[in-house]
């Protein structure tokens, strides 16, 4: 028998606060593993050269699929 919704919801999702783990292990162990755990810990090599260049310009980008699409969008308004 397929779980309802419901039955799924009932734990509480705990999250934690990485200020108080050296989480930095762990992310360079990761960039040896394999798919997204690999590029995971290459983007995070990659913020530390960014935030180490004084003469580095960070820019936000978000990638196209992170939104619907425009023609979505305008049947929602």
């Amino acid at each position: 028998m397929k779980p309802k919704k419901s039955d799924l919801l009932v734990d509480v999702v705990e999250h934690i606060d990485i200020k108080e783990h050296n989480v930095v292990p762990l992310v360079e162990a990761m960039s040896k593993m394999a798919f997204s755990a690999r590029d995971l810990g290459r983007a995070a090599q990659i913020y530390d050269q960014m935030l180490r260049d004084e003469d580095c310009a960070i820019i936000l980008f978000w990638p196209g699929r992170s939104f619907p699409p425009v023609s979505k969008m305008w049947w929602s308004i």
